[in-house]
């Protein structure tokens, strides 16, 4: 995973791949006022995320959050079974203490994050958690001390063969020290049925997982989470479950967008270079978002459940 994001380039084929869907809807979204819905959501979505691409940063979570949530209606629109028109956000942002990761991200009721995520075989937000946590369990994000500091280490899974599993980091490349994965091994009890090979490659290791038969393989494989073509093991911890990386990035940028919102004055200082610490990893992941954002949705519109 070298080069640009995901191999995603720019995000701009992906962007006119979900314009080109308004002439050819999927799903349930071909007439009617669900295909009205679906082609006036994704033109307010393509809109609003032109202008997040160029906006600054003290207003730009604000324009990516409500382009996904239009995006999300068109979702719906397309493949969500009767009553298909969701009505609140599903979602409650408390901003609490002085630091931006600590606003508190809790499922609300049953709003539009529930239906989206229902639809597109998304595991459910169970229980609050802080901006921070979700921050933490999106890959190749910025890793940020003062954001993150007790972030987990997130490790991508390759396939080697029916019997073996490679172990890289989160941007794809080979592990500098095992210990990195051995000593967090008793976290992902999905390894049960491994067992663990390494050996140095110049000054990278390669960490591998055998298996003792294909079978157990394939169980293993199922308890991974994917995102844009790689898989990953699941970071998830207790009774909050992971959701997909879609609904990852829309609980980030709601809570972002709501500090932006109702806390200017601390959301501009926090933006600022000089002074802030978090100024660059904030700026780089709303970058970030604004090119993979389309790919994800172009993903949930042509395939969701």
């Amino acid at each position: 995973m070298t080069g640009s994001l995901f191999g995603i380039g720019t995000g701009d084929e992906d962007l006119a791949a979900i314009r080109a869907l308004r002439s050819d809807p999927p799903g349930m979204a071909s007439d009617g006022k669900r295909g009205k819905t679906f082609g006036a959501s994704l033109e307010q979505f393509e809109q609003l995320l032109r202008a997040g691409r160029e906006a600054p940063p003290a207003s730009a979570p604000i324009l990516l959050f409500y382009a996904v949530a239009q995006a999300g209606r068109a979702i719906l629109a397309a493949h969500a079974p009767q009553p298909w028109e969701v009505h609140g956000h599903g979602l409650s942002i408390g901003i609490e203490g002085e630091e931006v990761g600590a606003t508190r991200i809790a499922p609300s009721g049953k709003g539009l994050f529930q239906a989206v995520a229902a639809v597109t075989g998304s595991d459910p937000l169970a229980e609050p958690i802080t901006l921070a946590e979700t921050w933490a369990r999106i890959p190749h994000l910025p890793r940020s001390g003062d954001l993150t500091p007790d972030a987990p280490t997130i490790f991508a899974v390759d396939f080697a063969s029916r019997h073996n599993r490679i172990i890289r980091d989160e941007t794809g490349s080979l592990l500098t020290r095992a210990e990195d994965f051995t000593s967090r091994w008793d976290a992902y009890p999905e390894l049960a049925e491994a067992e663990l090979h390494i050996s140095p490659q110049g000054e990278y290791v390669v960490v591998g997982l055998e298996f003792s038969s294909a079978a157990d393989a394939a169980d293993f494989d199922t308890a991974l989470w994917p995102y844009l073509g790689q898989s990953y093991l699941r970071v998830s911890r207790g009774a909050v479950k992971e959701p997909s990386g879609l609904m990852l990035w829309w609980m980030l940028l709601q809570a972002l967008s709501q500090f932006a919102r109702y806390e200017p004055a601390r959301w501009t200082a926090a933006l600022a270079p000089d002074g802030s610490t978090l100024a660059v990893p904030l700026e780089e992941a709303l970058q970030r978002g604004a090119i993979i954002l389309p790919r994800l949705l172009g993903e949930a519109l042509t395939t969701a459940n």
